[in-house]
């Protein structure tokens, strides 16, 4: 199988919009045989109704169920190939998130495409970024991109088959450790922070940004994505959700100063500034004991 990688789960997803539900379904193409074997496997699923709209409107489509749609691009070589069923990797929504290794809450999900979403272990999704989520839905909706605040996802996840970019961990074993920086992983959600005329952007990967900012502002969460930080105007709307409800921007994390080390900088400014005055007084002092000296 070739390297699975985040945004290439993220592509397959976006090419399956508009195409059928079936529980069971991991991308193989409908056909009235594969309804007759899904229908006897999951009878509850296919009542005599759904049978006459899957053999109307979906023959010669490729159905997914929720957790089909991840493991039809585990299976598959390209978008457009077969997938190749293969019985250990076949889990369930929570086998899927036992294979997660790298998990957290919802509010803290990383601005990365490709990262799995989870709803009280029965439902699954793949979140594409911008705050939108690409799912299989279910047999009325089929597979759909909907808002990651309006599906109830309380658990995000990095699944360990799949290669997510080296910022999504920090910092790794293959990765050299970058400089230390004022504003790091290390800071905490609510963390005060001053920022004067700092370029705001809408996501950790946005290029085009959206204006400046200058004043005071708390960190979202603290998590550094993609060398960028999540900012709010109001100290009340840290790590509340929607996210996209009460964050104010992203901030590159070079442009954010905690207040702590504002101080500090401004101290060290003072200080050098106080340095050079020194010197300019002693020079010119120096040069007028020298004009004295010759004038005698």
């Amino acid at each position: 199988m070739s390297t699975k990688t985040n945004t290439g789960l993220a592509a397959y997803c976006e090419a399956q919009l508009g195409l059928p539900y079936w529980w069971g379904g991991f991308g193989r193409i409908a056909t009235p045989e594969r309804l007759a074997a899904s229908a006897k496997q999951y009878p509850e699923q296919y009542s005599a109704a759904r049978q006459a709209t899957a053999k109307a409107k979906h023959m010669g489509k490729r159905v997914h169920d929720c957790v089909g749609l991840i493991k039809a691009y585990r299976w598959r070589e390209t978008l457009t190939a077969d997938p190749v069923y293969v019985s250990a990797q076949d889990v369930n929504v929570s086998g899927m998130l036992k294979l997660c290794s790298r998990r957290g809450t919802i509010t803290t999900i990383p601005e990365i495409p490709g990262v799995l979403v989870f709803r009280k272990l029965e439902h699954i999704g793949v979140y594409v970024g911008g705050g939108l989520v690409i799912e299989a839905k279910g047999f009325d909706f089929g597979v759909v991109k909907t808002k990651l605040s309006a599906g109830g996802w309380d658990t995000w996840g990095m699944a360990d088959w799949i290669t997510y970019p080296a910022s999504a961990f920090g910092t790794t074993a293959t990765a050299p450790a970058a400089p230390p920086s004022p504003a790091s992983a290390t800071l905490k959600a609510g963390t005060v922070i001053r920022l004067s005329d700092a370029p705001l952007y809408t996501s950790s990967t946005d290029k085009a940004g959206a204006g400046k900012r200058s004043g005071t502002f708390y960190l979202y969460d603290g998590q550094v994505v993609n060398g960028r930080l999540r900012i709010t105007n109001t100290a009340a709307n840290i790590g509340k959700t929607p996210v996209e409800s009460y964050v104010t921007g992203w901030i590159d994390a070079k442009e954010v100063w905690s207040e702590s080390t504002q101080r500090k900088k401004i101290k060290y400014i003072i200080c050098q500034e106080i340095l050079l005055q020194m010197r300019y007084l002693l020079m010119s002092r120096s040069r007028l004991f020298h004009d004295l000296i010759a004038l005698l």
